[in-house]
């Protein structure tokens, strides 16, 4: 019983994608608290916050083009965001491209997912 736990524990490590709701919490986390952080530095108003809705994927039409060629990121990762607040549009596309550089999606995911920002 225990060797087969683990077994499981070392499979799930192997594979850091096995558990997606995890990474995609934290994806989503990580993400609101960055824009959080970064609109209070600005003094932007954030004052309601930002909503993140990340899902993974995978993109099929891209798995029969280039299924042969190494280095191709099959699976996706499509992550929503709302922001709430009066802010101009140059603050909203600054805003989004903070997005990507909070430090689970930085250090984490970029290396083995795509991952696509939209701005609602």
């Amino acid at each position: 019983m225990i060797r087969r736990r683990a077994r499981k524990r070392r499979r799930l490590r192997q594979r850091p994608h096995a558990r997606p709701t995890l990474l995609l919490s934290a994806l989503g986390a990580c993400t609101a608290i960055t824009l959080r952080l970064y609109a209070s530095r600005k003094q932007w108003p954030l004052k309601e916050g930002a909503e993140v809705r990340p899902r993974h994927g995978r993109v099929h039409e891209q798995d029969c083009e280039q299924c042969e060629e190494t280095g191709q990121l099959l699976e996706q990762v499509d992550k929503e965001l709302r922001l709430l607040g009066p802010l101009t549009p140059e603050q909203r596309k600054r805003l989004e491209t903070i997005s990507s550089k909070c430090p689970v999606q930085k250090k984490t995911l970029q290396v083995s997912l795509r991952i696509v920002i939209t701005l609602q």
